[in-house]
C-alpha cells in the first residue's frame, strides 16, 4: 500500500497478508539468548498457507506462492503478545507485524485469523526471505517426521508428529506392497496431474485396506504417509455427522492422505437417511451430530465441490462385507487390498525383528523358524503375536516355550467373547 506520509512526498509500503485458521495460531515463546527476547512463531501446518497477496496503491493483488512456514524473529520482552502490532528489525528493514481474529457466524468453520507483514519499501523482497527462512527452519524440524491431524471438537487440529517408519518394516506381501507403492507414485507425479487436468478428469486415488482387526491396515497408511512425506488426516466416522464431516473434508489441504477408518459405519446409518424425512427439523445441532455419518452424506462429501483434488483417499474396515456398493465403486475406490492373519512368513519376520539385536544371527533365525512353526498360521492377527512377543522379548527361548499357553488362553478368550455376543443377540 501507498500513501502519504510525514516526509512530504510518498513513502512507500509493502503489506504481505496471511489468513491463518485457530489451528495455526501465532505463539510467542521466550527464547534462551543471553538478551531478554521474545520469539515470535508462525506456525502453519502442511501446505494451508500458499497463497499471499502483496497489496498495491491501486487496490490491486499480485498472488505470490510461498510456503510460510516458522517466523524466527528477536523482539524486546516490553511488547505485549495479545495482538499486538509488533514492530521488529529483520535484515535492515523494519518490520509490522499485526494479527486480527475473524469471527465465524457457523459452527461448523473454524475462527479465521488475518495475520499481516508490513514494511517500508517498493519491493516485497524482505518478507519473502523472511517467509523463505521460516519455512526452512520447519522443515528442518519435521526432518523424518510425520504429522498426524485428528478431529477435536468438529475442527483438524495436529494430534502429533510420528517418526517416519520405514516401508521395509511393514510386514505386509511384498509384491503387493511394490504394486502399491508404485501406483502411489504414478499419481503423485507432476505428469500424472497434468494428464488428468487435460481430460478433465477428476485428480483423485482411493484405496480401500480391508481385513480383521491387528493386521496393520492403520500402519502401512502411517507408513506410506511417511513414504511420500504428506500429512495424514484421520478420521473416525462415528465421531461426525455430516455437516462436519463435509466441512472437514473442505479444509483439507490438496496433498495429503485422508484416513476414514471404519467406514462401514455410514453403512450401518443407512437407515439415518430414510428417518431423516421424518425428525424434527428443529432438532439442536448437537442432536444432528450425534446422529453419525450417513452413506449419502459420506458420498456428498467425497464427490462434492469442496473435496479436494490431489488428495490420496485410504478408507479401512474390518468387514467390507458391511459396505455398500456405492461407496466402493470405481472412481472412488481405485484398489481394494486385502490384510490376512498372520502366516508362517509374518510370524518369523515378527520374531526376527523383536529379537534382531541378537549376537547370535543364525540362532535368531533357527528360533524364529521353531517359533512360526508353533504358532498356527491365519488364525492370530500380526498384533496379537506381537503382543506375544513383547512380553518375552528379553528371551526368545521364554517366547517360545510360552507359545502353547499363550495360544490356549486367546482362543478361550475368543470363544468367551462370541458367548456373550451371542447372548446379548438371543436377549435382543
Amino acid at each position: 500500500m501507498i500513501g502519504r506520509g510525514g516526509c512530504g512526498g510518498f513513502c512507500p509500503s509493502v503489506i504481505l497478508k496471511l489468513t491463518l485458521y485457530r489451528t495455526f495460531a501465532i505463539t510467542f515463546s521466550h527464547s534462551s539468548y543471553s538478551s531478554p527476547s521474545t520469539t515470535i512463531m508462525v506456525i502453519t501446518r502442511s501446505q494451508a498457507l500458499k497463497h499471499l497477496r502483496s497489496e498495491k496503491s491501486d487496490g490491486s493483488t499480485r498472488a505470490e506462492v510461498v510456503t510460510p512456514r516458522i517466523v524466527d524473529v528477536h523482539i524486546p520482552t516490553r511488547i505485549s503478545s495479545d495482538r499486538p502490532p509488533v514492530r521488529f528489525w529483520y535484515k535492515n528493514h523494519r518490520l509490522v507485524y499485526r494479527r486480527v481474529e475473524k469471527k465465524s457466524d457457523s459452527p461448523w468453520f473454524r475462527t479465521a485469523e488475518e495475520v499481516s507483514l508490513s514494511c517500508l519499501g517498493r519491493s516485497s523482497r524482505v518478507l519473502k526471505d523472511l517467509l523463505e527462512e521460516c519455512r526452512r527452519n520447519y522443515l528442518a524440524e519435521l526432518q523424518g517426521k510425520t504429522l498426524v491431524f485428528e478431529v477435536k471438537h468438529g475442527k483438524w487440529e495436529q494430534s502429533t508428529k510420528r517418526c517416519r517408519r520405514e516401508m521395509s518394516t511393514v510386514l505386509f506381501d511384498a509384491e503387493t506392497k511394490a504394486a502399491l507403492l508404485n501406483d502411489i507414485t504414478s499419481f503423485l507425479d507432476q505428469e500424472t496431474r497434468e494428464w488428468y487436468t487435460k481430460r478433465g478428469i477428476l485428480y483423485k486415488r482411493g484405496y480401500l485396506l480391508y481385513g480383521p482387526p491387528g493386521t496393520g491396515k492403520s500402519s502401512l497408511s502411517l507408513s506410506i504417509a511417511g513414504h511420500f512425506d504428506l500429512d495424514i488426516y484421520i478420521l473416525n466416522l462415528a465421531s461426525v455427522g455430516d455437516g462436519i464431516l463435509a466441512s472437514l473434508f473442505s479444509r483439507l489441504p490438496q496433498h495429503c492422505i485422508i484416513l476414514l477408518e471404519d467406514v462401514d459405519v455410514a453403512t450401518q446409518n443407512r437407515s439415518t437417511d430414510k428417518e431423516a424425512a421424518h425428525s424434527n427439523s428443529s432438532a439442536s445441532l448437537t442432536d444432528k451430530q450425534a446422529e453419525g455419518v450417513t452413506l449419502s452424506g459420506l458420498l456428498n462429501a467425497l464427490d462434492g465441490v469442496g473435496s479436494q483434488e490431489g488428495r490420496l483417499l485410504i478408507m479401512t474396515t474390518n468387514y467390507i462385507e458391511r459396505l455398500d456398493d456405492a461407496l466402493i465403486r470405481p472412481g472412488r475406490i481405485d484398489q481394494k487390498i486385502e490384510f490376512r492373519l498372520a502366516d508362517m512368513g509374518i510370524i518369523n519376520q515378527l520374531f526376527r525383528i523383536v529379537f534382531k539385536d541378537g549376537k547370535d544371527g543364525k540362532k535368531i533365525e533357527r528360533l524364529g523358524h521353531e517359533f512360526a512353526g508353533l504358532v498356527p498360521e491365519l488364525e492370530f492377527s500380526p498384533a496379537e503375536v506381537l503382543s506375544l512377543l513383547l512380553e518375552h522379548r528379553t528371551s526368545p527361548e521364554s517366547a517360545i516355550a510360552g507359545v502353547e499357553a499363550w495360544v490356549a488362553k486367546v482362543r478361550e478368550e475368543k470363544r468367551n467373547k462370541l458367548k456373550r455376543e451371542g447372548s446379548w443377540v438371543h436377549s435382543e
